[in-house]
């Protein structure tokens, strides 16, 4: 709103300019505006300032851009910046922000961003030739008053996606192309709206507007957040406007050399002096947060966790609606192993701990998370926040509290990570207690911490008691005070986990921790020794964050001895500090990764640390149970998929269940009964018979095999593929028949004939569909006269003539066949353990499949009995399978961490030669490798690993990252970095080859020393990945 076109409009009244597609120049009108001043800057990181904003009153101002031809076809993304005036849930409900409409109720217009009426949520709306279709924001994102927004709604043809504050929050499937009207008026602050007869008037909007964008395309998440961020210059008569600074009502720096728990004095809100007392020997350590660029404050609180802590007294906060509490920790145990929690600022008011104003902390989940947390305690209730980043021994984080009054959020390292609703006012008692390093008691008790003592690292601490924006928490992160000279020697870490190998392992393992100095790092020397002397010493590489890693071969290694690991770290002022350290060698142990590679679609990071928390015995128990798996986050995510209206919509449905169910073991299962009862959606044309069939198989995936029979016989699905349909009495069809019997049950050498096969057909006449059935269980018809009631015998058996009922009949008596146990255990046995299984397992899996035929949990205890055999713990089982396309294209999405609507991974299927529901033989996709290792099947696997590893945002494809991926989890230097693909993608360490050729990539064949933040990392990153993942061990589970 600070230049002279409409889309940021003057501060004059009237007719400003908007060109627009059609080369004509409508004019936006101001209809009784108010434009701001003096200016405001909505809260945004390192933002200047826009210069002006438009406020309307929510009764008549509002601006008029007339009707523009905008030149829309089937993308669109709009976007503003907005802010309350008034109380969006009580005071202005329904309120439009930008629109293009009109007032008839039968063609409304072209999309919407407005507030929902009932709800008090942020929506989006779009109206395209196949219907109107609105997206809600969830209820965490309410507006509340006085606080600006960013938001952004997208349409790009297929999907509907709306951002608030540049993060996605919600997303559902629309499509069509948008109609176009000469009457449609584009409005901000008003929407034109008419219910039947009725005009109504009461979608204005009562705040303020910014920055409003429309563009003809379907921006990507990243550039949404590019746009949100980027600013116009301030025009000339704004040009000295600077933000205010916000001041914090204590502030303790721990910068000096000696300290009684506080640099100096700290003066509270009534400037009221007084010192805070370090118990117990706290004191002051001189190192630098780590913090690319800072010179850094070089002392800090040190808490052991047993004794000390900071004891503030009874400090004036003068807290009331809001506060901020920001501090710079680090915990100096394995937050994983060590305690459930550790208080680093904490307040306690009364006889009760829990009636302090905040606490800032670490916590330890009920679920076992390692988590950051912010709870705030209101006269009203107690809320708590946690993190997203699982902390880590000895790294530096940022954190920030926050409460607004309306909102509780918890800021890691200046990003928002978590946020809740929260109301009312903080307590006010003089008697509350401040204490850091510990959960603080109230003022009345002697002993002033109770308990969750810090093991660890505090500084900087600030308590604001102002709610702080997202912008000044950036700033203040980055402000740090002055240094002093270095005279403290560098701090070095060994992890004992790299947090893919979850212990140091014969075949090999990497070495890997942190390393942080007041200045820089100016050497750093690895030594290992066993029994027998030294057998390494080398020169360790670490990244600008502090990261270093060595690869440990396994010919250095023998299981059972000791290694000694020696670390020498000089800085650049001289100072040593020698790290030594013995660590145990255990046997290679594979069985945690086989479970992983046969009972889902690939591994993730967050898989493997949770199977290795788990341990293989209780993950397996859980996936053999799906219902016990929590999965409702992931329930929300695929409902989103749904309606399923296309072919497309189905493998893309498929696939985002194989990549995302946290029920993995279950989508193995129904993708392999979905294949062992293969039906092809051409032959019929039903998306619907498909999609429930899957559904269903899905359901009974690990229950009983005559359930899943059942479910495919009766399938519409397969009574049309398999001709079905034209079975009728005096005219029997026998195609269902012999597949039935050597297909889904006892295999072609299960001991039936073709006079058995001929009777099974007179069984199954008049099974047929009901057209126009309302739901998939009530398109079975059993139609009576064209059924064959003669009494039939098969396998021996006589099957008395009489109606449907003969077909459960033939149904039970081929689900307890010995051929069929042996078939299917056969067929398992082959997917789940080697292509070459021997008749001893199978014979043992079919005494399981019989004993256990009349239990719900048939197919579990199948499963079970495969994956606890000494066969699937063979190591000469382990990765001696290769995997098909589908596998092959959802573990690598999986590993890689990709951002993907599935879109384009129907086609990239297609050219692996596995269209899922279109394989027209009856047989289905094979399982063994011959079927699937070919050159051209090679040749396209290559392609699509590197079509991945270098597929960026923007467009419907999937897309990598492998450079905030590989940050993420601490990995920042070439031996860190290339072992860790190798354990993630392979499950294995690489060959001596394949580690040379992978470190080649990153380091121009080894000429440089790779820099994860120089300008080329990102490519040299994706190269990696490309290279890697077309080795010929990545196609083997």
């Amino acid at each position: 709103m600070d230049n002279a076109s409409w889309l940021e409009p003057s501060n004059s009244q009237g007719a400003v300019d908007l060109p627009n597609t059609s080369g004509a120049e409508p004019h936006g009108t101001w209809m009784n505006p108010r434009l701001s001043s003096p200016p405001l800057v909505p809260a945004i990181p390192s933002q200047i300032g826009t210069c002006g904003y438009a406020q309307v009153d929510g009764r008549e101002s509002y601006i008029d851009a007339g009707n523009p031809d905008l030149g829309l076809t089937n993308q669109v993304t709009v976007m503003a910046w907005i802010r309350w005036d008034i109380d969006p849930a009580t005071g202005n409900p329904g309120a439009s922000l930008v629109s293009l409409g009109s007032d008839s109720w039968r063609d409304d217009g072209q999309f919407w961003l407005q507030h929902h009426r009932w709800r008090n949520r942020f929506t989006f709306v779009v109206r395209t030739d196949r219907g109107k279709r609105r997206l809600t924001a969830p209820r965490l994102y309410q507006p509340v008053p006085g606080r600006w927004y960013h938001l952004a709604g997208v349409y790009d043809g297929q999907w509907m996606k709306l951002y608030v504050d540049g993060q996605l929050v919600r997303q559902r499937k629309h499509q069509g192309n948008f109609k176009h009207q000469d009457t449609y008026q584009l409005l901000a602050g008003r929407r034109l709206y008419r219910w039947w007869n009725y005009r109504w008037s009461s979608r204005y909007f009562h705040g303020s507007i910014d920055e409003i964008r429309i563009y003809k395309q379907a921006l990507s998440g990243t550039e949404v957040q590019q746009a949100m961020h980027t600013r116009r210059d301030c025009a000339p008569e704004f040009a000295d406007y600077q933000p205010s600074s916000p001041e914090p009502v204590m502030a303790l720096h721990m910068d000096e050399a000696a300290w009684n728990g506080v640099a100096g004095e700290v003066v509270d809100s009534s400037d009221n002096a007084f010192h805070g007392v370090a118990v117990n020997g706290a004191t002051t350590g001189r190192d630098e947060p780590a913090l690319p660029g800072d010179p850094g404050t070089h002392a800090y609180g040190e808490f052991d966790g047993q004794s000390q802590y900071l004891d503030m007294g009874s400090p004036d906060l003068d807290l009331h609606h809001q506060v901020t509490v920001m501090a710079w920790a680090r915990l100096d145990i394995d937050p994983a192993t060590g305690r459930r929690k550790m208080f680093l600022i904490s307040t306690s008011q009364g006889n009760r701990f829990r009636n302090g104003p905040f606490q800032l902390l670490y916590q330890l989940t009920r679920h076992g998370k390692s988590r950051f947390a912010f709870t705030v305690h209101t006269e009203q209730k107690r809320r708590w926040v946690f993190s997203k980043t699982e902390p880590q021994r000895g790294v530096w984080y940022h954190l920030a509290g926050v409460y607004d009054g309306h909102h509780i959020r918890l800021y890691v390292n200046g990003v928002q990570e978590g946020m809740r609703p929260q109301y009312g006012a903080l307590p006010t008692d003089q008697s509350t207690r401040l204490s850091m390093a510990c959960m603080a008691q109230s003022r009345s008790q002697a002993q002033p911490c109770y308990r969750g003592m810090l093991s660890g690292k505090l500084d900087e601490v600030h308590i604001f008691r102002t709610a702080l924006s997202p912008g000044d928490i950036l700033v203040l992160r980055d402000a740090r005070h002055p240094g002093v000279e270095d005279a403290t020697p560098p701090e070095v870490i060994i992890h004992e986990a790299d947090g893919i190998a979850n212990t140091f392992e014969e075949d090999g393992f990497l070495l890997r921790g942190t390393v942080h100095d007041d200045h820089d790092i100016a050497s750093m020397e690895l030594t290992l020794s066993d029994a027998s002397g030294e057998v390494l010493r080398q020169r360790v590489d670490f990244s600008a964050g502090g990261h270093w890693a060595v690869w440990v071969d396994g010919s250095l290694l023998t299981a059972g001895q000791p290694l000694h690991v020696s670390l020498e770290v000089i800085d650049g002022a001289g100072n040593r500090r020698h790290l030594t350290q013995t660590v145990s060698v255990a046997p290679t142990d594979n069985r945690a990764r086989q479970l992983v590679n046969r009972l889902t679609f690939g591994a993730t990071v967050s898989l493997l640390n949770t199977v290795n928390q788990l341990g293989a015995d209780a993950y397996l128990q859980q996936q053999l149970q799906p219902q016990s798996i929590p999965a409702d986050d992931f329930d929300i995510f695929i409902d989103a998929f749904e309606p399923v209206l296309t072919k497309d919509d189905l493998q893309v449905y498929m696939l985002m269940r194989a990549m995302h169910s946290p029920r993995q073991l279950q989508e193995v299962m129904t993708a392999f009964w979905d294949n062992h009862f293969n039906t092809d959606i051409n032959k019929h044309g039903n998306v619907d018979y498909e999609f429930y069939e899957n559904r269903a198989f899905r359901q009974h995936a690990l229950g009983r095999f005559r359930d899943l029979l059942a479910i495919s016989a009766k399938s519409p699905a397969m009574l049309i593929y398999l001709d079905s349909v034209a079975n009728i009495k005096g005219e029997p069809n026998e195609n269902y028949a012999r597949e039935l019997m050597e297909l889904h049950t006892m295999g072609v050498d299960g001991g039936y004939s073709q006079r058995d096969v001929e009777e099974v057909a007179k069984v199954f006449t008049g099974w047929q569909v009901r057209s126009g059935a309302p739901t998939f269980e009530d398109a079975f018809f059993f139609n009576a006269a064209q059924h064959d009631a003669s009494d039939k015998e098969v396998l021996g058996q006589t099957i008395p003539g009489g109606g449907v009922e003969e077909g459960e009949a033939l149904l039970d008596l081929l689900a307890a066949h010995p051929s069929t146990a042996w078939f299917i255990c056969h067929k398992l046995a082959v997917l789940l353990v080697q292509d070459l299984p021997r008749d001893a397992l199978i014979l043992g899996c079919a005494d399981v499949f019989l004993a256990a035929k009349d239990r719900d949990d048939q197919m579990a205890q199948v499963v079970q009995y495969f994956t606890t055999s000494p066969d699937f713990n063979d190591p000469k089982a382990y990765r001696s399978k290769i995997v098909t396309p589908l596998e092959f294209v959802v573990r690598t999405v999986r590993g890689l961490g990709a951002v993907s609507e599935g879109g384009d991974l129907p086609g990239e299927l297609r050219r692996l030669g596995q269209r899922l529901f279109e394989f027209p033989v009856p047989t289905g996709y094979g399982e063994t490798g011959d079927d699937w290792l070919n050159s051209n099947q090679l040749l396209e696997r290559m392609r699509f690993v590197n079509r991945m590893a270098f597929n960026t945002p923007g467009g419907n494809r999937s897309t990598t990252d492998p450079m905030t991926f590989c940050r993420a989890y601490g990995y920042e230097t070439s031996e860190a970095i290339v072992s860790f693909w190798f354990r993630l993608m392979f499950g294995t360490n690489p060959s001596t080859l394949e580690r040379r050729t992978a470190l080649d990539v990153l380091t121009d064949q080894g000429t440089q020393t790779f820099d994860i933040a120089a300008a080329d990392a990102d490519t040299k990153l994706r190269r990696l990945v490309g290279t890697v993942l077309s080795f010929p061990g990545y196609h083997y589970q």
